[in-house]
């Protein structure tokens, strides 16, 4: 389905799979991610020097406000099971929707791109529904973007409020699939903060 090429770094899921063997370098380097990928991953302004406010962490997710001028967004998140990716909801002041949700992966080969890739894989919470999704990536200086879509976070959020684990399942259409794994324990409390 996707044999989509970013520049020439390769293809976009061959990239994930290199990236995941590296690791995420501690807590500044976390940080540094979850900011960075706010400022390109939401606004698309790369450079841009953003605040972050009111950080909070609760067992594995943490919470915080994040300002750049005149926006600001609540971005909740939590580092993979095997410290590889992000799984990042972003919430905008003034709209009703259940969050805009994304997968962060670091990548040190990885140039900023503009071409988008949809790449199909599905979620499950636990053992409940499993819920087909697309995701549409594309790079940036050192860090691959995958945005989720094709479920409402309404749905997501009811199931992760109650539950242990959410995986995440990539079909790239070379290569083989690729699984995330992210702990809930402490979810509920940066999904009410939110």
């Amino acid at each position: 389905m996707l044999n989509c090429i970013i520049s020439d770094c390769g293809n976009i899921a061959t990239l994930y799979r290199r990236g995941r063997g590296a690791g995420l370098k501690g807590e500044v380097m976390q940080k540094f991610i979850i900011t960075l990928a706010l400022v390109v991953g939401v606004w698309g302004v790369s450079g841009v020097c953003a605040e972050v406010l009111e950080e909070k962490k609760v067992k594995e997710w943490s919470s915080a406000i994040i300002k750049e001028d005149q926006y600001a967004i609540t971005r909740i998140a939590t580092v993979s099971a095997d410290k590889s990716a992000y799984f990042a909801v972003d919430f905008f002041p003034g709209l009703c929707d259940a969050g805009r949700m994304k997968l962060l992966v670091p990548n040190e080969k990885t140039k900023k791109d503009t071409n988008r890739a949809k790449i199909p894989g599905s979620l499950r919470v636990d053992t409940n529904d499993i819920i087909d999704i697309s995701f549409l990536g594309y790079a940036e200086e050192k860090l691959l973007i995958f945005e989720i879509e094709g479920a409402t976070g309404e749905r997501i959020f009811s199931d992760a409020l109650k539950g242990q684990i959410l995986r995440f399942q990539m079909r790239p259409a070379t290569g083989d699939k690729i699984y995330s794994r992210f702990s809930l324990q402490g979810f509920t409390a940066a999904y009410e903060r939110a």
